[in-house]
């Protein structure tokens, strides 16, 4: 029996790398089935067994490990290319400081704060501030929440870079951190997921990264259970330098070219020019419904957030309040649109929604009817998509 069949969606969306593509691991296959379905807290439906393979075919991107076969070696790797990064990252440190300095105050332009390392140590962690101070209250025992506005000027467009890291290369050079490994953690949230999540003390046998699998390929909105287990996953595997260096050229790409989109997007508003969502600038999204009172309405989506969708159609919707299943279709780049979601690895999520506001407006040449439209997701697994294929939301976008 192919062990594989235990694999339902969350699992195989955590085990992706660069657009969804499940990494072939027998580390897979092994825990999911020790774990047995369920086990990743996402919809009871589980993914069909997989045809057997004569020859399985090896991938060019694989995860490495986080636990080094030689400590040493491995920490002279880290701290060697930790000062080449920085030394190359210079002028944009200082650049993001004196940014800063100006807006913040010379003395609000690093934030420093306890976190747990190898074997449960404590050490400083250090990073550009972007929160006001206000936010340490609100974060004393759980993660930022969502939408939050506790960002300084500067903190939303760092943020969402991962430029706010940068200065956690001298973590890695004083020896506190690793290039790759799982997320820090304060005590107090080690302590309360400890246990309800199961291995959870692995991540401290390691060091922790100043990136990883989990904080690259996911969003911030990810199930904890799914991110621990995949980081339990990797600590028990080896090191694989050359698979991390590939994966660290990546995220730098992933880094540089969203930093380089933010930054156009900030120029643009200030100088007053419209800005597209990214759903809109992907131009590879579609909407649809599966409801009567959606039929050949025609639906385009045009901008979309954690709640709330703006469709336009070529008719109105009703807006009497009661609830359509609204279908988002990500397909990716070469698949023509005729061609059904699901196909040549396109994600479809169905949500259930309500028509809030309809209003006539003119979409180019055609009659049109703008509508806002709130929805909501039923599941973890259905909230990964959306972030991660909709949103995108994760430093590695999907493709």
């Amino acid at each position: 029996m192919d062990r594989r069949q235990y694999l339902n969606p969350a699992a195989i969306s955590a085990f992706g790398l660069a657009g969804g593509r499940v990494l072939e691991s027998d580390l897979v296959a092994r825990e999911s089935a020790a774990a047995g379905a369920g086990a990743f807290e996402s919809p009871a439906t589980t993914m069909p067994a997989a045809r057997p393979r004569a020859r399985p075919r090896r991938r060019f991107l694989r995860m490495s490990g986080y636990r080094p076969r030689r400590p040493a070696l491995y920490r002279v790797w880290n701290q060697g290319m930790a000062l080449g990064l920085i030394i190359f990252s210079l002028p944009l440190l200082i650049v993001i400081s004196v940014a800063l300095a100006l807006t913040q105050g010379p003395r609000n332009v690093f934030y420093t704060g306890e976190r747990i390392g190898l074997n449960g140590r404590p050490f400083r962690i250090i990073k550009f501030k972007t929160l006001k101070d206000a936010a340490a209250r609100a974060t004393a025992d759980r993660v930022l929440p969502k939408d939050s506005n506790f960002e300084t000027t500067l903190g939303r467009p760092l943020r969402e870079t991962r430029l706010d890291e940068l200065p956690q290369l001298f973590n890695v050079l004083f020896g506190t951190m690793n290039l790759l490994g799982p997320r820090p953690v304060r005590a107090v949230i080690a302590e309360r997921w400890r246990p309800l999540i199961p291995n959870y003390d692995k991540r401290f046998a390691v060091r922790p990264g100043l990136i990883g699998y989990t904080q690259a390929l996911m969003p911030h909105s990810t199930a904890k259970t799914v991110r621990a287990r995949l980081n339990a996953l990797l600590c028990d595997r080896p090191v694989d330098l050359v698979q991390e260096a590939l994966f660290l050229v990546i995220t730098a790409a992933s880094v540089g070219l969203w930093s380089l989109d933010v930054a156009v997007r900030l120029a643009r508003g200030a100088l007053g020019l419209p800005t597209k969502s990214y759903a809109e600038r992907r131009g590879l999204i579609e909407v649809s419904g599966e409801a009567e009172s959606l039929d050949g309405a025609d639906l385009r989506l045009l901008r979309l957030d954690r709640s709330k969708a703006e469709v336009v159609a070529s008719r109105p919707l009703a807006t009497d309040g009661q609830g359509v299943d609204l279908i988002l279709r990500h397909r990716h780049r070469g698949v023509s649109s005729g061609r059904r979601a699901g196909a040549a690895g396109g994600k479809a999520v169905r949500c259930r929604a309500v028509v809030l506001s309809c209003e006539p407006r003119p979409h180019g040449k055609e009659k049109a009817y703008h509508h806002t439209i709130a929805y909501s997701h039923d599941s973890p697994f259905q909230e990964y998509l959306i972030e991660r294929y909709f949103l995108g939301t994760v430093l590695v976008r999907a493709g």
